[in-house]
C-alpha cells in the first residue's frame, strides 16, 4: 500500500519530484536534438554561391551545334568533303552533317545550298536528326554546294567548305 508521501504520486499542489525530473530530462533530450540538428545543418550548408552551385546536382544542358560538315558521294564511292569531277549524269548524294543532334533544339535547321554556277539556291533542310541528304545529277557542268547551320530566323550561324562537283560532257 502507498503512502500519501510516495514521490511518484501527483500531489495536489504538483507533480512529484520522479514526474519533475522526467519532464527536466525529456525538455534537455530535445533541447540537444535541436541544438545538434541547428549545427549539424549550418557545417553542411554552402558559405557562398559558388559552393551552393557545386553542391546541386544538375543534368548539364547539351550545347548546340556549333558546326557542319558536307560530303559528296558518288556511286559505289567513299563520301568525301573533296571537290569531285564524275562522268555526266553520274548520281551525286550530298550530306550535311552537324557535330551533334538537332533533336534537342527546336531552334536549328541545317540544309544544303548551291550558289554556283547560279546565286544561293537552297536545296534542302532539315530539323531533326544529325544529317541531311540531298541528291543531284548534272552533265557538262561544275556545281558548288555548302552545308549550312541556321536558326529559326534563317540566319546562317555556321557553314561547312565548299564543294565543287564537276559533271564531264555526254559521250
Amino acid at each position: 500500500m502507498q503512502s500519501s508521501n510516495d514521490s511518484n504520486t501527483t500531489r495536489p499542489d504538483g507533480p512529484s519530484r520522479i514526474q519533475r525530473f522526467i519532464a527536466t530530462l525529456a525538455t534537455l533530450v530535445v533541447t540537444l536534438a535541436a541544438v545538434g540538428g541547428f549545427y549539424f545543418a549550418a557545417r553542411h550548408m554552402p558559405t557562398n554561391q559558388g559552393e551552393a552551385a557545386h553542391s546541386v546536382a544538375t543534368t548539364p544542358k547539351p550545347l548546340p551545334p556549333q558546326s557542319v560538315t558536307l560530303f559528296a558521294t558518288a556511286s559505289n564511292a567513299a563520301p568525301t568533303a573533296d571537290n569531285i569531277i564524275v562522268p555526266a549524269g553520274t548520281l551525286i548524294t550530298l550530306t550535311v552533317t552537324a557535330d551533334q543532334s538537332l533533336d534537342n533544339f527546336q531552334i536549328y535547321d541545317i540544309g544544303i545550298y548551291a550558289h554556283s554556277p547560279y546565286p544561293f539556291s537552297e536545296l534542302t533542310t532539315c530539323d531533326t536528326g544529325i544529317s541531311c541528304t540531298y541528291s543531284v545529277t548534272a552533265q557538262g557542268m561544275t556545281k558548288t554546294y555548302t552545308g549550312f547551320l541556321q536558326d529559326i530566323g534563317g540566319k546562317i550561324l555556321t557553314s561547312s567548305s565548299d564543294i565543287s562537283i564537276t559533271w564531264l560532257p555526254p559521250q
